[in-house]
C-alpha cells in the first residue's frame, strides 16, 4: 500500500521508506506517521506492507505478521525468518524498478513490525541504510552486524507488551558486533506510536553520521597524516 506514491510529485522519488504495521493493525494506521515524514522529507516515496495473518476471528482485529502464540524463541525465530523471503523480494523489486539504493532506504515498524524490519536487515545486510524499530527487540540476536546500516531503538518505559529490555539488547548486541546503532528509552510512554518517540526519530535521522562513514574519513585522515 503507498502512503506516499513514488510519483507523488511528477519526479522520481530519491528516497524509499518501507513500513510494517505493529500486531493488530494495518497500513493505513501508519498514514499519520507517513505524512510526518512525508512533511520532513518531501522527496520520499512511502509504503507499509500487510501482514499476512489475522490476528483474531475478524478482519476488525487487523493483522499479524507472525503467530507467537506458545511459540518457544527458537519456534518464533523460525516462523519468523520463513516470512523474510517474500518481503525481501518486494523490496529489492522496488528498490530495482524506481533505481532507489539500499543507502536511500529506511525501513519503520512498531511492535511486531518493528521486529520483522530489524529481522529484514539482518537477513540482508544491503537491505537498508536505516532501521527505525519502535517498541521492539530481534527474534534472535543477530551473529554480524550489517556493516553499513544504522539502527535506532526507540522504546517507551511502560511498554508492557514488548519489555524495553527487547530494545536494549538489540542495541547491546549491535554494540559488541561493532554495528551502528542508537537507544532512546522515553519515560511515560506504553506500547504506541507516540509523537514523542517519533520527534526523536526524526532526530535521530537527521542527526546522526552513519559509523561507516566515520571510520571512511578517519581512515583518511590517517592515510594523509
Amino acid at each position: 500500500m503507498w502512503l506516499v506514491p513514488p510519483t507523488h510529485d511528477g519526479q522520481a522519488p530519491g528516497q524509499l521508506f518501507v513500513m510494517f504495521h505493529g500486531q493488530g493493525g494495518e497500513p493505513a494506521d501508519l498514514l499519520w506517521l507517513a505524512r510526518t515524514l512525508q512533511a520532513q522529507w518531501p522527496g520520499a516515496a512511502i509504503m507499509a506492507l500487510r501482514a499476512p495473518y489475522p490476528a483474531g476471528a475478524s478482519e476488525a482485529e487487523g493483522r499479524q505478521w507472525f503467530v507467537a502464540d506458545e511459540l518457544n524463541a527458537d519456534e518464533l525465530a523460525g516462523q519468523v525468518a520463513a516470512g523474510l523471503p517474500p518481503l525481501l523480494k518486494l523490496i529489492r523489486r522496488v528498490q530495482a524498478q524506481w533505481q532507489i539504493a539500499p543507502a536511500a532506504t529506511a525501513l519503520f515498524g512498531l511492535g511486531q513490525g518493528g521486529l520483522v524490519a530489524l529481522e529484514l536487515s539482518a537477513a540482508d545486510h544491503a537491505l537498508a541504510g536505516r532501521v527505525i524499530a519502535f517498541s521492539a527487540g530481534y527474534a534472535s540476536l543477530p551473529q554480524a552486524a550489517a556493516p553499513e546500516t544504522s539502527v535506532h531503538l526507540l522504546h517507551g518505559a511502560e511498554d508492557d507488551v514488548v519489555p524495553p529490555s527487547s530494545s536494549q539488547d538489540a542495541y547491546d548486541r549491535i554494540q559488541e558486533l561493532e554495528g551502528d546503532a542508537t537507544l532512546d528509552i522515553l519515560p511515560d510512554i506504553g506500547h504506541e506510536l507516540n509523537v514523542a518517540l517519533v520527534t526523536r526519530a526524526i532526530e535521530r535521522l537527521r542527526t546522526h553520521v552513519p559509523l561507516h562513514i566515520w571510520q571512511s574519513a578517519l581512515m583518511s585522515a590517517r592515510q594523509s597524516s
